[in-house]
């Protein structure tokens, strides 16, 4: 009988997982589990992405030996709040939390499939070399994979597991994303007794955003302002106020020209109430499309095949670390891991969902 990864003990590494608190840049105590788990069994090494981002814990490569080319197998190790003081339940077939904090399946539901997929690696047949990369504060702008060390990975084919489909579903395609942040600056004047004097930057700053188009742009391009701030007393009008948003497109030329929207309504805004405005825009990630022939769809597909899966390609709305080693020079895809309702107190994943993605993994391995 072919080697593979038992549905118990996978359970059990996953719930000991989640308990672990570990937000973005505060990942320590999840890195050391991972590097007693695999002491002796596999070669770990932790990069410097600690001190460049100012975190507590570096993104990890995993090595396994194996025959052929190697393969890049990832996932994050850090989750949202509310994560502390998880306790996880095991109640018809699923995995929940107690209801106060998030479950935290997103990522440690592919962190576990992932350690005891290295720890099985060596009594695989005919597996491929892995390189497992397990990165940090991915949920807070994809920090760990934008530092990490690729002089360190050979693989040419990525699999990032950490999209909320089910196993067999493929995200290859994925869009851009653009940040914006504007401070509009007016002049305080008492509110009460001189409000004409006063330039009300709050007021710039909401003429701005009834001038964008947002919400769903198009059907390939999304635009939201998610966070204002500004004013410091209610009888003061406000000298400050800012705002911050993002753009996502899958085509660039429509994610420069909502750029340039959003942009004109800022300035004018600013212009129309006589005050000024600071704009900065930031590269969040870069777009990627992958063919339906290349080297990581097809071995998907086979693999899934292989294990009773359907294979199903979907174009997502988010970004991921896929999204960075395809702009990195690695054809990578994101796999369907069957987490339900992720960053909510409501998140849960089915015990079969995870069996059936540490099948699929482990097939990524060594089908032909």
């Amino acid at each position: 009988m072919a080697a593979k990864i038992n549905p118990r003990k996978l359970l059990r590494t996953f719930k000991e997982l989640v308990v672990i608190y570990g937000p973005g840049k505060r990942e320590r105590d999840v890195a050391d589990y991972v590097c007693d788990r695999l002491a002796g069994a596999a070669t770990v090494v932790e990069d410097n992405a600690a001190d460049l981002i100012d975190g507590d814990a570096g993104n990890l490569l995993i090595r396994t030996e194996g025959t052929g080319d190697p393969l890049l197998l990832s996932a994050h190790l850090d989750t949202v709040e509310p994560c502390a003081g998880v306790k996880p339940r095991v109640k018809n077939g699923y995995v929940t939390s107690r209801g106060d904090t998030i479950l935290g399946a997103d990522d440690r539901a592919a962190t576990a499939v992932l350690i005891e997929l290295a720890l099985l690696a060596p009594r695989l047949p005919q597996a491929r070399p892995l390189e497992i990369l397990l990165t940090v504060a991915e949920e807070i702008g994809l920090q760990g994979a934008k530092h990490a060390d690729y002089g360190a990975i050979s693989a040419r084919r990525g699999f990032v597991l950490d999209a909320s489909e089910p196993p067999g579903y493929a995200v290859t395609a994925a869009p851009a994303s653009e940040i914006v942040r504007a401070t509009f600056r007016g002049r305080a004047a008492h509110a009460g007794i001189e409000p004409e004097k006063g330039v009300n930057a709050i007021q710039m700053a909401s003429a701005a955003i009834a001038g964008m188009r947002l919400g769903r742009v198009d059907h390939e391009t999304t635009a939201n302002v998610g966070l204002i701030s500004g004013g410091r007393a209610i009888n003061v009008v406000p000298e400050s106020a800012e705002i911050s948003g993002e753009i996502r497109s899958h085509d660039a030329s429509k994610l420069v020209a909502h750029k340039e929207h959003l942009t004109a309504a800022i300035k004018k805004a600013a212009a129309d109430f006589g005050g000024e405005v600071d704009l900065a825009w930031e590269e969040a990630y870069r777009s990627y499309r992958l063919a339906e022939d290349s080297e990581p769809v097809a071995l998907f597909d086979r693999a899934s095949q292989a294990v009773g899966l359907e294979p199903h390609h979907v174009a997502g709305g988010g970004g991921s670390d896929a999204n960075v080693f395809n702009a990195r020079g690695i054809p990578s895809l994101v796999m369907g891991c069957g987490m339900e309702k992720p960053h909510t107190t409501e998140e849960r994943i089915a015990v079969a969902a995870l069996g059936k993605l540490a099948e699929l993994a482990t097939a990524l391995v060594t089908t032909p």
